[in-house]
């Protein structure tokens, strides 16, 4: 089965598909290769503002760039890292040039990523909840964790806390 995710803003939504369902809000999934940008920052408020500057035509081209869904989210001991998802039919070598050096251009091989979803408000606490729960279901279906868990927000902050679409996610075997 193929998903894109629901999302109350009408923008592309990284194509994956279910591999199992865990329950608990649970589910394993296939990425394919996607291309990304990055940025490090403080806080999220900073991190949004110079990737979305570059996709509404702040690059080295002046090229306007559809905003996509998830926005991730890795937090740090010294802020964050914050990433947009491309749209599909960009990569690494067709991509604009960003004029800001704080933009970081990858792309990520496929890979499997557990989620576990929720909505309300985000703070670091109900995203360590997440995490935790996350890594005890995993830990308990004998799945292996590859890498660090990271955010996945879906929904711009003007939607009400009840109907956000989150995820906290982490690279699995």
């Amino acid at each position: 089965m193929h998903i894109k995710g629901g999302n109350i803003i009408s923008a592309e939504t990284a194509e994956y598909t279910v591999l199992r369902v865990l329950g608990e809000g649970v589910e394993i999934r296939q990425y394919p290769k996607q291309t990304l940008i990055s940025t490090d920052a403080k806080d999220q408020n900073t991190a949004f503002s110079i990737l979305a500057n570059y996709i509404f035509g702040g690059n080295a081209e002046g090229i306007r760039i559809s905003m996509t869904t998830p926005v991730t989210t890795v937090l740090n001991d010294n802020g964050l890292q914050m990433s947009f998802v491309l749209p599909s039919g960009y990569y690494a070598d067709n991509v604009p040039n960003p004029r800001d050096e704080r933009i970081t251009i990858r792309e990520l091989e496929p890979r499997k990523i557990a989620t576990i979803r929720f909505s309300g408000h985000l703070n670091r606490g109900k995203y360590m909840q997440k995490k935790h729960e996350l890594v005890e279901i995993l830990e308990r279906e004998s799945i292996v964790v590859k890498g660090n868990a990271f955010l996945m927000q879906y929904d711009p902050p003007w939607v009400l806390p009840m109907l956000r679409h989150n995820e906290v996610a982490i690279e699995v075997d």
